[in-house]
């Protein structure tokens, strides 16, 4: 029982300094970047193809950033509850890959659904958009 206790009271005092270490981390001005991929339950070809890209995208050019998590590749079902708010923010109503920067506690978002659909089956376009906007956020 008590290293129960002992151990709350030491993660209740370490929270704090955890919080500290990020705070400081995205005060320095280190870009954060996030790549949110939204779709539905039933999912297209393309659809499936957009996501593929996106993912080839990051884990070829981005690892780095992945790996120090400078920037997140997530992907989202915009009809579950859970993300309900999350594709409200991001007006994913359906399929919707966006790519927002967060400097200095703002975010910035940039909607690359058209991109994608446009460039899909063009792997050295679709790529070459997504690149500029992911290194425009890491700036």
């Amino acid at each position: 029982m008590k290293k129960i206790i002992v151990s709350s009271v030491v993660l209740f005092l370490l929270l704090p300094l955890l919080s500290f270490t990020q705070t400081a981390k995205s005060a320095a001005g280190q870009p954060k970047v996030l790549v949110y991929y939204f779709h539905m339950i039933n999912r297209c070809k393309t659809c499936n193809a957009i996501e593929a890209a996106t993912r080839k995208t990051v884990e070829t050019y981005y690892k780095k950033q992945v790996d120090d998590g400078t920037l997140v590749l997530k992907v989202f079902n915009a009809e579950e509850k859970a993300n309900e708010k999350l594709a409200e923010k991001y007006q994913a109503y359906g399929a919707t890959l966006a790519v927002t920067g967060i400097k200095n506690g703002k975010e910035s978002i940039e909607d690359m659904t058209n991109m994608a659909f446009s460039r899909v089956n063009d792997e050295k376009k679709f790529q070459s958009e997504l690149r500029k906007a992911i290194d425009k956020q890491l700036k």
